[in-house]
């Protein structure tokens, strides 16, 4: 990457977008590697009970401490990086509503961005 910069063939935009996933990437190993941690002192329930609550697991996009305006999630439909805002006006529009169902950045969005239920 550091000679794509050189080269001019790379935006700082986009070198700042790959820093910010590479960062979440990090944050979700260290929080994996904490759980299975946890199951090896405490059994096996203690991280099923993490991988329920959705805090960790596969395919869980889920900020970890980030402010969640700046959070940026892959979009395996636009295979792109967007926001977390932009996540929730793409898969709020008629047409991308049924593809984005199956994201596992869709319940995670509405959880983290949209006031609960009453």
């Amino acid at each position: 990457m550091n000679k794509r910069i050189m080269e001019g063939t790379i935006k700082a935009e986009e070198v700042h977008q790959r820093i910010a996933v590479y960062s979440q990437l990090e944050k979700r190993e260290k929080m994996m590697l904490q759980a299975f941690a946890l199951q090896a002192k405490h059994g096996k329930r203690s991280c099923a009970g993490i991988m329920s609550s959705n805090l960790i697991g596969e395919g869980v996009m889920i900020d970890i401490g980030a402010d969640q305006d700046e959070e940026l999630l892959e979009c395996p439909d636009q295979e792109k990086t967007i926001t977390r805002h932009e996540c929730l006006d793409y898969s709020g529009d008629a047409k991308n509503a049924e593809s984005c169902k199956t994201c596992g950045n869709f319940s995670v969005t509405r959880r983290v961005l949209l006031p609960p239920k009453a």
